[in-house]
């Protein structure tokens, strides 16, 4: 990321923020509260590393798991 003090801005398509969200979401625990596209968004756009590894693992996913809603 940026240095110190430095504004460093994510920039990324509303697409890769769905696939990223669909890994999240594919996380989390039956009976859990899993946060909503607009919280997830804002984790995001404070954690790139974490929104990367989630669309690593989107490319990865099986077809059935990719194209599910």
């Amino acid at each position: 990321m940026g240095r110190p003090g430095e504004v460093v801005m994510l920039l990324y398509l509303e697409s890769q923020l769905a696939n990223a969200y669909r890994v999240y979401m594919l996380h989390i625990p039956a009976g859990s509260t899993a946060m909503s596209l607009e919280e997830f968004r804002t984790e995001m756009e404070n954690d790139e590393e974490t929104f990367e590894v989630l669309l690593e693992e989107f490319e990865r996913l099986p077809d059935e798991q990719r194209n599910t809603h």
